[in-house]
């Protein structure tokens, strides 16, 4: 009886194992349905972003901007590891859920995604398999959406529009070197140095624009530009080269004439804190609303960058300081006067905020919709900053 019972359970056993093998091995041979495809990246620059109604600053539906078009992805095999992969691009170190059928809103214009199919630890959406860019059976009722940690990847700033292929060269850190000594601090005026390898290096000012100039006030915190004396700078820059090399050739000759020394290493320019005589080319700013010299095309990431600036000189920059440095008292009234329309308010330090605006005697809010870290330069430079480190969403400052 023992013997019987034993037999029919290993020909149970024989036959789910015989049944289970053939589909399993048919599931890994059998090809991705047809039109699903593993898409190569594309040469077109990526954003994304979050937006619809109602959400917090981390969720939202996910947008996608390619060729010079924001379009929605669909919810068709939507999945966790898509929304990992997402909410890295947003800036966020994971997700904690997906939504389907529009939850935050129907979205317009193209659908760019459909069927998207990723394993988790691809760099980008485009690298996740899917029908293509642009092919997509469904409508704006099935637009997906993601739900991401509330946490920051380190290194990311932006907070909705993330350009994801951030290029290794990316200039991040700028300062002014004043060529007249001065003891007004901030510094506002004086030729401009960028972070470059190890050290620090100048940009040539040929074909510089006042559209550069207005990013790099930004970035260092001031709200406009003005136009400086170039005649005054070149004559003080030519002057100050000549004696560098003035004293270079005396060092040279007083080196020839001593005892060469063990183990002397040769002295390299552009050290932490050391000026690099690097002179990087142009940088050529679009719009002048860059948010960071880092989206401006810079001529030393494409390899072209060489020592010489042949008919110019290192380019130089004066910004216009905000009402809290300025010293002339009618020119600090004149600028409150213009702020005096927007306001920010529940922010714990200087120069954050949720933003307010007078209209008709009376104090109101702006959405979030469609909240970039463009919008928020406008309001920033507007009170007296300059460009904006990170738009928040989702009432951060409060209601």
């Amino acid at each position: 009886m023992k013997t019987s019972r034993w037999w029919q359970r290993c020909s149970i056993s024989s036959f789910l194992l015989g049944v289970w093998l053939p589909v399993c091995i048919l599931a890994l041979t059998t090809p991705p349905p047809q039109g699903i495809v593993s898409p190569k990246p594309q040469n077109d620059r990526l954003q994304f972003r979050l937006v619809g109604y109602p959400r917090k600053h981390n969720e939202g539906r996910i947008e996608v901007f390619y060729k010079g078009e924001w379009g929605t992805i669909c919810d068709d095999d939507f999945s966790l590891s898509n929304a990992n992969v997402l909410c890295r691009q947003l800036g966020f170190v994971s997700a904690t859920g997906w939504t389907h059928s529009a939850k935050y809103g129907k979205g317009l214009g193209k659908i760019w995604l459909d069927n998207v199919q990723c394993n988790g630890g691809e760099k980008s959406i485009e690298l996740c398999k899917s029908r293509g860019w642009g092919n997509s059976d469904c409508t704006h009722d099935e637009d997906a959406g993601v739900i991401c940690k509330d946490e920051r990847l380190p290194g990311f700033v932006n907070s909705n529009v993330i350009d994801v292929q951030v290029d290794e060269n990316r200039v991040e850190e700028v300062r002014l070197r004043p060529v007249v000594p001065t003891k007004k601090m901030p510094v506002t005026e004086g030729v401009v140095e960028i972070k470059y390898k190890d050290g620090w290096a100048q940009i040539c000012d040929v074909g510089w624009t006042p559209k550069n100039t207005r990013v790099i006030c930004g970035m260092l915190g001031f709200p406009h530009e003005r136009k400086v004396n170039k005649n005054f700078y070149k004559a003080r820059l030519r002057k100050r080269a000549a004696v560098r090399k003035a004293r270079a050739e005396v060092n040279v000759s007083a080196g020839a004439r001593l005892p060469p020394k063990a183990n002397a290493k040769p002295f390299i320019s552009g050290l932490k804190k050391r000026s690099s005589s690097v002179r990087l080319p142009l940088c050529g700013c679009v719009s002048g609303t860059e948010v960071n010299l880092a989206a401006c095309p810079l001529e030393s990431n494409k390899g072209n960058a060489t020592g010489s600036c042949e008919g110019g000189m290192p380019a130089v920059v004066s910004c216009v300081p905000g009402p809290q440095y300025v010293q002339n008292n009618g020119l600090k009234k004149k600028m409150l006067k213009m702020m005096s329309m927007v306001r920010l308010k529940g922010g714990a330090k200087l120069g954050e905020g949720r933003v307010e605006v007078l209209r008709n005697n009376e104090w109101g809010t702006v959405c979030d919709d469609r909240w970039t870290l463009l919008s928020a330069s406008v309001v920033c430079r507007e009170l007296g900053f300059g460009s904006a480190k990170e738009a928040l969403t989702g009432a951060r400052m409060g209601q």
